[in-house]
């Protein structure tokens, strides 16, 4: 315990900006829960004796490893299971950093969008329009209790699929209604960070560097501007893109085609229901452009 004490506040004081740091073993897993003073003499103990452990503290878990690349070994006795409880080893550890993150996005997006939590709303042009548009729909929704699919508020008449229709089994829409379980226009702004967090970890597989790629891009101004203006739809899609492509990579890219195949089907779902075909068709311009390049 005292060798373990040592080397934690050694490393502590230590600067170890910009350093590789090797951790080869554990000095202990488990320690003494009870500590004493001089030596224990037989005669005390008696024929049997127990000994109660308590768990180490994990050196490397409590280190600050923002500035330092940390290397870690984990020994193994399996030589078929090792590689299996490493990767575990090093993905339970990540799990706790991609969960932190995505609690953050959901802080910021709050924050930044906190009048709505006392009852205040966004004046968006674009929606007193649509909603004026959509008044038929909305109407005969609050009145039947059902939908009708056509509507002659609209350029003489047209079908509702563009006016925030909604479908019987529409399993896409129940996954979106969850994604999106922050007030408006917060659940936007969560949606741009963990979309874009999601690809960064696909790319880069390093959370610090997807954190911060997704925090400089769910603060883009664009965003804001689009969604002061009401452009509500466009931003509900581009959200979806980041995710999406990341699904795509995911199969060629990383050749994990189970798990990429259902993120890519999944994120495709979710952006041709946020319903707004113009960004859909720039967003299959721009994976041309990628899939030419490659």
């Amino acid at each position: 315990q005292t060798m373990f004490l040592a080397l934690q506040d050694k490393l502590a004081l230590k600067s170890l900006k910009k350093s590789f740091l090797f951790m080869v073993a554990a000095i202990s897993d488990y320690i003494p829960k009870e500590s004493f003073s001089g030596k224990l003499k037989k005669e005390q103990l008696g024929e049997t004796w127990s000994l109660e452990l308590a768990k180490n503290i994990d050196i490397l878990a409590t280190l600050n490893k923002s500035e330092i690349y940390a290397i870690g070994f984990k020994a193994e006795m399996d030589k078929k299971e090792a590689k299996t409880n490493a990767q575990n080893m090093l993905k339970n550890k990540n799990l706790i950093f991609i969960i932190g993150s995505l609690i953050v996005f959901v802080l910021l997006a709050v924050i930044y969008a906190n009048p709505v939590l006392t009852g205040k709303q966004l004046f968006q042009h674009d929606i007193v329009q649509y909603k004026g548009g959509a008044k038929e729909l909305l109407d005969y929704r609050a009145q039947n209790g059902e939908e009708t699919y056509w509507s002659d508020s609209m350029f003489g008449g047209m079908p509702t699929y563009q006016m925030g229709a909604q479908f019987r089994g529409d399993v896409i829409k129940k996954i979106d209604d969850v994604l999106n379980f922050l007030p408006k226009p917060a659940n936007y702004i969560f949606l741009l960070f963990s979309g874009f967090f999601l690809l960064g970890m696909v790319v880069v597989r390093n959370w610090k560097y997807a954190f911060l790629g997704a925090t400089f891009f769910g603060l883009s101004t664009y965003f804001y501007i689009a969604l002061g203006a009401g452009h509500n739809g466009k931003i509900h899609t581009v959200a979806y893109f980041a995710p999406l492509l990341a699904g795509i990579l995911l199969v060629y890219i990383r050749k994990k085609y189970v798990v990429g195949f259902i993120v890519t089907a999944l994120f495709m779902g979710l952006q041709v229901a946020a319903n707004h075909p113009q960004m859909t068709y720039y967003l299959f311009i721009a994976l041309g452009f990628l899939f030419l390049s490659e």
